[in-house]
């Protein structure tokens, strides 16, 4: 397993991404093949069950993978800005 920043990566081709609380998953990346033999990275909502995962998007590289799960909001909550944010996160 290896550790870098916000990532912990837990196979040759997965990592956990970590945010707010570090004992809970914010996402997970799978490295994947596509049809052309390309590398690519998709990531997926962070739910214990497996089943209960959804992809949030494919992206070219882990990095920019990385940058699209969210950090917590700074803002404070109103009633215009409850709710789900893109890609599926709260």
């Amino acid at each position: 397993m290896k550790y870098i920043d916000n990532l912990i990566q837990i196979d040759t081709n997965t990592w956990i991404v970590l945010r707010e609380i570090r004992q809970h998953p914010k996402a997970i990346i799978h490295k994947i093949t596509d049809t052309t033999g390309a590398d690519r990275y998709m990531v997926m909502k962070w739910e214990s069950d497996p089943a209960q995962r959804r992809m949030t998007g494919i992206y070219n590289g882990l990095t920019e993978a990385e940058k699209t799960v969210p950090w917590p909001s700074t803002r404070p909550t109103t009633q215009s800005n409850r709710g789900i944010g893109p890609g599926g996160y709260q």
